[in-house]
């Protein structure tokens, strides 16, 4: 006996709802852990840069590209301060974020910015 249309159209659209169910449950599930994710990113952009230490930087600017350097750090970093070699080489490619202004104001705002993507 030939299958009906019926049949043919009816078994992939069970397979589909089937689909959509198991997903369905899967995100009910999930949605609590989302939504508790989701608070903990608007705490985090929420909360102030702790700690930050801000400094005048050694070379005025030739190597560090500003006057001023904060860091979300208890101390600032020995090889941002260091030799000509050394301070090049930090600043070069710095291996933190690294705020810098021409203030020490514009230097925290510059690393607020940098780790909250925000203004």
């Amino acid at each position: 006996m030939k299958p009906s249309l019926g049949l043919a159209v009816v078994a992939p659209l069970a397979v589909r709802d089937q689909d959509l169910l198991v997903a369905f449950e899967e995100m009910i599930e999930v949605l609590p852990r989302m939504k508790k994710q989701e608070g903990l990113a608007r705490w985090m952009l929420d909360r102030p840069v702790y700690p930050v230490v801000i400094y005048n930087t050694r070379y005025g600017g030739l190597y560090e590209g500003c006057e001023w350097a904060a860091f979300n750090l208890d101390v600032v970093p020995e090889d941002a301060y260091g030799d000509d070699e050394t301070c090049s080489r930090f600043w070069g490619d710095p291996p933190m974020v690294i705020g810098k202004g021409s203030t020490p104001n514009e230097a925290h705002q510059d690393l607020v910015v940098k780790i909250k993507g925000t203004r």
